[in-house]
């Protein structure tokens, strides 16, 4: 796998592996898996095996004048769908309002920078078992997932 850096739908990609940034970045991802959480590795495995080629994490450089930042800053969505363009962020914590705050101005500056996202929610992967977001597997959680992909794409 590969991770690349880019700014907007430039991409150049660097041979140069996934990285964790943080010791705790990795305690929420089993210990053989190098994404941050069970559902991003089921978004992984998906877009691997339909032949979708993608970067984990890339770094993309978001100048200053998309946020209310004072220097320009590198975020890192979690897919880039390299043949495409196509962001791929996974939203998991919807119940949590500081995340969704931060979701929010991704959304705004990604929206600003003219780029296109995938989101992708737990009810996209999971079915849902009392107030448990993360019951079973959907059956057709690759479909699911696909469909939105299709959507931006076409």
């Amino acid at each position: 796998m590969k991770r690349g850096v880019y700014s907007g739908l430039e991409t150049s990609v660097q041979d140069y592996g996934i990285q964790f940034r943080s010791p705790a970045d990795k305690a929420t991802a089993s210990a053989s898996s190098p994404y941050r959480s069970q559902s991003e590795a089921v978004v992984a495995d998906i877009l691997e095996s339909n032949g979708i080629r993608f970067g984990y994490e890339d770094d993309l450089h978001v100048p200053k004048k998309y946020t209310s930042e004072r220097t320009d800053r590198i975020w890192h969505p979690d897919f880039h769908l390299y043949d495409s363009g196509i962001i791929v962020e996974y939203v998991g914590r919807t119940d949590d309002p500081e995340y969704m705050k931060g979701i929010d101005k991704k959304r705004i500056v990604y929206e600003k920078m003219g780029l296109t996202v995938v989101w992708l929610y737990p009810d996209d992967l999971w079915e849902r078992t009392g107030d448990n977001p993360y019951g079973k597997l959907r059956d057709d959680v690759e479909e699911q997932v696909i469909s939105k992909i299709d959507k931006v794409v076409k």
